[in-house]
């Protein structure tokens, strides 16, 4: 084999792995990888082969080694060689030489004689590059969810590239989608700032922190989003940013130099015809989706190259927008679906928060992560860039409205982290010099800045404006396409019917009525502030509101206006509260009807807490999370507030310690903890500063019962008050520390009983370790507590690592009380733990989840001296056994794991560990558990 084709096999398989594994801790293991390799056809029979290659056909070998194309090639080999099974691994690799071999006929065009030599030669040097004699289990789940699906998908890749007889034309129509995606996307659309219009993403957009959850603290690197086997669900609030991310998403990789992907963005709300219809699968869609508004007629051999080939990123934008809860059902299942016929295909997906869960994609699928708000740093950024587009004003004059603006809005922080209402506030800031005090009034100030706009324009009186009719027609318009139809987006003919029929039955005859609506729609589409022109059908406009929540706005303005009363309003709210549908209109709505009504907003929390009693247990929940979100939106009596903590606290103590103290917490199980303590942290956390100090003295009162009368979970939540995602307030945070500290001051007796009686009130109290394992045994280490926010680090994780809030660059010493743990597991009798809940079947080996992933981040002391690697491994043994590493970890746990799981010969770990000091009792309790002779955690542990 020849030095230069070596090369590039050794870099395309290594751009392969660390795609896999990510990060610069892996590189080593690649590294590894290589010098290991042996290849298995002779060197003198591969150079024979290469050698009889004209110029020409050598060049286009070249050229196919490093394509794309190719380096599907080299992941499918890199996954075919994870295989435990030798006859899995041998299946999959003909696959994988079958793919080869049609791809260097249609790249190279060798004639038969020669295609299945040189097929053996590439395919033996790949496996050689991916380390076939020593390959270790790499990384990420996601990648190697199902190798059966993969290795299917391999299959289908061979048999689609022997029916084609040239890629020349499939190539250029992906140029062209790509080219095409680039250009439609390069501008971001301002749709706030009182015209219609475009800019540069480099001159506004500035990039969110994307979150992975459960744990909020770790962030997600967008470059992630389009590596293969890549699944993510990204939630955010309403004008968080989804859709202009998924847009921005879809330009970058469309228009990056260099790139070969191709984006496929479908905005899920533009095809619920379709999706209802229920005729077509998710491939179809993805053609269509090229062809509207890009104007790619993708054949469908095309599309099938684009998924398999590794071309694709999948980017669903909207879930949220598909408002039948049974239809995003159905959709979430054509994912799965697709998802494991394309088990490498990268899909993003986006949603609102509130209501995912109802029907959310597959857990064991799809990682979910949320967009943050902005920071201060990305507000002020935000406002600069925003103050900068007006070339009206010299830059002193634009920089001193800028800091205006960030200086006088300060006090509405919440408010102006949402991206959608920070560049309506720069807007109106712009023109106004005003700073509304809350969000429905900010949607106020921009609707009064629009129908005064208008008005002026045309030149008539304020009556027959935002006085008279146009206000109105916008909100009969805006409740018409909120509950009837969906899209909400119209085709300007219709919107032009609802609008004419409003105003004809307020007085205005036939012509007028016409004129009125037209002149109107036609002021939108060139100063889109609420309404705008979103798109076109082959022969006329299509319109919409320029966000959803305008939408929202004035289909709340439209109820409260139509009911009138705080009955009549809850008497529309109720089914779809229940239902957990319409978020934002009955958080506007709540908020207009106390403002038109004395003690409205308490009125209708009032009814919504009495149907808590007849209503199912997901209905209670939905109205729960109601109530306690109001708090954030209205100012309501101490005597609610007081209904509100009692209830929530009532359905926190509910979710119990069989439900809150678990070894591996699933996805599931965070959405459980969502409906039981949600709540509750919705009340401390999101509530306006006018209710904060009712809820403080009611929730005070309220555990104070509870602790009083021996409540664990009472105890529990009172002892984690501050635990809270990173985003919130530090102010808010200390209100609720400084509660859980006068508890305990206040309860002492209380909690040091329970604290005796209850194992779970000691975890991570080092100096009672040993004390508590004696008594309790080995669970008490191991377990997460869910609460609140989320779940704490188990104990064992606080032993291991410095810092569980800061990873560390290097190794440290372990404290001696973590060697103490280790030395009495060693002498416990084994299993340690009890039988653990079975993952789920479509989960890979090789799960992690959040205390992996935290243990993952500190570099592991395998170079140190022995006691401190010995208490490690043996710490770390229950993971390992369970299937929760990712196995790219380190050296030796790969070597553990092959041990333990593929029955590979002891002698390499018995002196690995020797020769790194592992003392000897130690290093007999690992090698037979290495050899299986004693588990760890019982029997439902993943096996293989």
């Amino acid at each position: 084999m020849t030095s230069g084709i070596e090369a590039t096999l050794f870099k395309v398989v290594g751009r392969v792995v660390g795609q896999l594994i990510g990060g610069v801790r892996h590189r080593a293991q690649v590294r590894q990888l290589r010098d290991e390799a042996r290849p298995s056809m002779a060197q003198e029979t591969a150079h024979d082969l290469l050698g009889e290659l004209s110029p020409a056909e050598a060049a286009a070998l070249a050229r196919y080694l490093a394509s794309p194309d190719f380096e599907q090639v080299g992941l499918q080999v890199v996954i075919a060689l994870m295989h435990p099974s030798a006859r899995n691994r041998q299946e999959h690799l003909s696959s994988v030489r079958e793919q080869i071999r049609q791809g260097l006929r249609l790249a190279v065009g060798l004639p038969p004689e020669q295609l299945l030599g040189i097929t053996d030669v590439v395919l033996d040097a790949t496996q050689t590059a991916a380390g076939q004699a020593s390959t270790k289990p790499i990384g990420v789940p996601e990648a190697v969810i199902a190798q059966g699906h993969v290795a299917a998908a391999a299959a289908r890749t061979g048999a689609l590239l022997s029916r084609l007889a040239s890629l020349r034309e499939i190539h250029e129509e992906l140029q062209l989608l790509r080219s095409q995606t680039a250009h439609l996307h390069s501008e971001l659309r301002l749709p706030h700032a009182g015209t219609a219009r475009n800019v540069p993403w480099d001159d506004l957009y500035v990039t969110p922190v994307l979150r992975q959850q459960p744990e909020e603290e770790l962030i997600v690197d967008t470059a992630v989003l389009a590596e293969p086997g890549q699944r993510h669900v990204i939630l955010g609030d309403p004008g968080a940013g989804k859709s202009t991310f998924a847009e921005k998403l879809a330009h970058d990789l469309a228009a990056e130099p260099h790139g070969t992907v191709v984006p496929l963005l479908v905005v899920l709300r533009q095809f619920s015809s379709a999706l209802q219809a229920g005729e077509r699968t998710l491939v179809q869609h993805l053609a269509v989706a090229g062809k509207a508004p890009y104007n790619v007629d993708l054949t469908p051999e095309t599309v099938d190259y684009l998924l398999l080939n590794g071309r694709a990123v999948i980017i669903l934008d909207g879930l949220d927008e598909l408002t039948d809860v049974a239809l995003r059902r159905r959709v979430a299942e054509l994912v799965k679906g697709f998802v494991l016929l394309h088990p490498l295909v990268p899909v993003v997906a986006t949603s609102r928060r509130v209501g995912y869960a109802e029907a959310s994609l597959d857990p064991a699928l799809f990682r979910t992560c949320a967009l943050a708000s902005f920071d201060a740093e990305r507000v002020a950024l935000y406002a600069r860039r925003w103050f900068a587009l007006d070339g009206g004003s010299s830059p002193a004059e634009r920089a001193r409205l800028a800091d205006a603006f960030l200086r006088e809005s300060t006090s509405i922080e919440e408010l102006r982290s949402s991206p959608l209402l920070l560049s309506v506030l720069c807007a109106m800031f712009a023109t106004e010099h005003y700073i509304p005090s809350n969000r429905g009034e900010v949607y106020e100030r921009c609707a009064v800045m629009v129908f005064d706009r208008w008005d002026r324009m045309r030149g008539i009186s304020r009556t027959l404006g935002f006085d008279g009719r146009v206000r109105g027609a916008v909100q009969e318009l805006a409740w018409v396409l909120f509950t009837e139809y969906s899209p909400p987006e119209q085709p300007r003919s219709r919107i032009l019917r609802i609008l004419e029929r409003y105003l004809t039955t307020k007085g205005f005859d036939d012509d007028e009525a016409a004129a009125v609506a037209a002149e109107f729609l036609d002021y939108c589409a060139g100063r889109a502030w609420i309404l705008a022109e979103v798109g076109s059908t082959a022969t006329e406009s299509i319109f919409g509101f320029a966000h959803r929540t305008f939408l929202e706005f004035f289909a709340a303005e439209y109820l409260v206006r139509m009911a009138r009363t705080p009955e009549q309003v809850w008497n529309v709210l109720s089914t779809p509260v229940r239902e957990n549908r319409w978020e934002v209109v009955a958080q506007l709505a709540l908020q207009r009807i106390d403002r038109n009504v004395d003690d409205g907003g308490d009125t209708v929390l009032h009814l919504a807490l009495e149907e808590m009693a007849e209503a199912t247990s997901d209905e209670q929940a939905a109205l729960a999370q109601f109530c306690s979100r109001s708090l954030g939106d209205v100012c309501v009596s101490p005597v609610l507030v007081a209904r509100l903590v009692d209830m929530a606290l009532e359905r926190a103590c509910r979710f119990g310690e069989e439900d809150r103290f678990l070894v591996a917490p699933l996805s599931e199980d965070f959405g459980e903890l969502v409906a039981a303590d949600g709540p509750l942290y919705d009340l401390m956390y999101r509530a306006l500063p006018g209710n904060l100090p009712f809820v403080l003295r009611c929730l005070t009162d309220a555990l104070s019962k509870s602790i009083e009368a021996g409540n664990a979970i009472a105890l529990l939540l009172a002892t984690n008050l501050s635990r809270a995602v990173v985003t919130e307030d530090e102010s808010r945070r200390a209100v609720w520390a400084n509660l859980a500290a006068e508890l305990e001051e206040r309860h002492k007796e209380a909690v040091e009983r329970w604290r005796r009686a209850w194992p779970w009130a000691r975890i991570r109290d080092d100096a009672v370790a040993d004390e508590v394992m004696n008594r309790h045994g080995v669970l008490p280490f191991y377990v997460s507590d869910l609460a609140l926010s989320g779940a704490g680090y188990p104990w064992v994780v606080q032993l291991l690592v410095q810092d569980v809030l800061e990873p560390a660059d290097e190794p440290s010493s372990l404290p001696d009380v973590a060697h103490d743990v280790r030395e009495l597991l060693v002498r416990r009798p084994t299993p340690w733990l009890p039988p653990l809940r079975a993952q789920s079947p479509t989960l890979p080996v090789g799960l992690p989840t959040f205390p992996v992933h935290r243990l993952q981040n500190d570099p592991m002391p395998e170079t140190a001296g022995g006691d401190d690697l010995a208490t490690w491994l043996v710490l770390f043994l229950p993971y390992l056994e369970y299937g929760l590493t990712s196995g790219g970890y380190s050296a030796i746990c790969n070597l553990l794991h092959d041990v333990r799981r593929r029955h590979q010969p002891i002698p390499q770990l018995q002196e690995l560990l020797r020769t790194r000091g592992v003392p000897d009792h130690v290093l007999r309790f690992v090698l037979r558990w290495a050899r299986q002779d004693v588990d760890v955690i019982g029997e439902t542990a993943l096996r293989e």
